[in-house]
């Protein structure tokens, strides 16, 4: 945990950190301001820079290394910083960006050594070529163990879509023998059904979106990286086993109506219900970030992925 997780309001923060991400608006009262969303390997706070100068704006970039000087403040019970002071880091500061970025509670090493476990549990013949070329692609397997699952929502941090891809496939192994679906296209689908948001995101370490990612977004993205696969593998991309996950892939997102982004809806038992357990993943995911941020969970957290406040079962007594 880091100092600015223990702090109360009105104290002070004096600590480096990466900035994931900045946005200039306009106050109330037509002055200018940055908010910044900066990072630790402990996780992500919000802040905001007041009355922002034209030489600020240019200066504080995303995946720059800052020391900020500010004060805590709390908002809908998250802490968020009123930054006094900020600069640039300095060679002569000896900082890394490792040190500075969120991650994942288990190692990534630990995590793909479980994933590829679960790539050899595939009996399918087809499946288990299509995820042994993607676990063989060493740029494409440096991504998958790196990359978050997303910029804010839920595993949001170096690894988090290494980490959703383990929680998933063990959902699906415990869920599988219950609802009587393919286990092999449930486990292909968790290894790859995001495998796009390396294409999506620019880097692992404060991600920003990609020129691919605005004009094709991560679903078809992760198509493609399954179509790249099937024809590395010398398998025809009309394989059934191909197009039934290719589809899984595409309506993961649920219903056309819910307008969430998928452009086809769930019309097998696998799509249906793997779009289930990745919103459950996601969502319970977006709740532990932001109970970690939280000063106080008596009156509850806003979750912003859920647009409401929630509460952990000991918060009800």
């Amino acid at each position: 945990m880091s100092e600015w997780q223990t702090k109360q309001a009105g104290e002070r923060v004096i600590q480096f950190f990466v900035i994931q991400d900045r946005a200039v608006k306009t106050a109330s009262n037509q002055s200018e301001y940055m908010h910044i969303t900066l990072s630790d390997a402990s996780g992500t706070l919000q802040a905001r820079l007041w009355d922002v100068t034209e030489k600020q704006k240019e200066a504080f970039q995303p995946r720059m290394v800052v020391k900020v000087d500010g004060r805590i403040e709390f908002f809908r019970g998250i802490r968020e910083l009123h930054i006094y002071r900020i600069r640039l880091a300095t060679e002569e500061d000896q900082l890394s960006m490792e040190q500075l970025v969120p991650h994942a509670r288990r190692s990534k090493d630990e995590m793909w050594r479980e994933i590829i476990g679960v790539i050899e549990q595939v009996k399918s013949p087809v499946l288990s070529r299509v995820l042994k070329t993607v676990a063989n692609n060493r740029e494409l397997r440096d991504a998958l163990t790196s990359y978050p699952a997303s910029k804010a929502y839920h595993h949001a941090y170096y690894a988090g879509l290494l980490e959703h891809m383990v929680t998933l496939s063990r959902a699906v192994r415990a869920l599988s023998p219950v609802y009587e679906v393919n286990r092999d296209e449930m486990l292909a689908l968790c290894i790859l059904h995001d495998a796009g948001k390396v294409r999506k995101f620019s880097n692992a370490a404060a991600p920003q979106v990609t020129k691919q990612g605005e004009l094709f977004g991560h679903l078809i993205l992760s198509s493609d990286i399954l179509l790249e696969a099937a024809d590395e593998a010398g398998i025809s991309r009309d394989h059934p086993e191909i197009e039934t996950l290719r589809h899984s892939i595409l309506s993961h997102y649920g219903d056309v109506e819910n307008g969430w982004g998928s452009p086809v809806s769930g019309r097998t038992r696998e799509a249906v219900l793997f779009h289930y357990l990745d919103q459950l993943d996601s969502k319970l995911s977006a709740m532990s970030q932001a109970a970690e941020s939280a000063s106080d969970t008596a009156r509850g957290v806003y979750v912003p992925m859920l647009k409401r406040n929630m509460y952990a079962g000991e918060d009800l007594s």
